[in-house]
């Protein structure tokens, strides 16, 4: 088995897909991602290497505490729950969409969509 890839590693790849700089990993962003996320983050970008996708964290008011959400770059403007359990098995049936995969293949050949 597999050592869970480091925080380091997670945040090259998040930073990467989001075309932005992360803050260190000491940052409360990267302490809240759990090993298993990171895991299946990057599992889900070796089987789908031309899709853009990463966690965000999103807080929806002061009052409320922050939650980690999937972010897909090809489909702008949609947030997507974890799970079922640790799993990111919901947002792979968005990668798997119909739509989706669209919006993949006409960024890759350079077509509006």
């Amino acid at each position: 088995m597999s050592n869970p890839p480091s925080s380091h590693a997670f945040s090259h790849v998040c930073s990467y897909l989001l075309g932005i700089d992360l803050p260190p990993a000491t940052s409360f962003f990267q302490e809240s991602i759990p090993a298993w996320l990171s895991a299946a983050v990057m599992s889900l970008q070796a089987i789908y290497p031309d899709d853009k996708f990463g966690v965000i964290l999103r807080k929806a008011s002061p009052e409320v505490t922050p939650e980690l959400r999937m972010k897909c770059l090809d489909c702008p403007g949609k947030l997507y729950y974890l799970g079922p359990g640790n799993s990111l098995s919901n947002y792979e049936v968005h990668l798997r969409n119909r739509q989706h995969r669209f919006r993949v293949s006409s960024r890759i050949k350079g077509t509006a969509y």
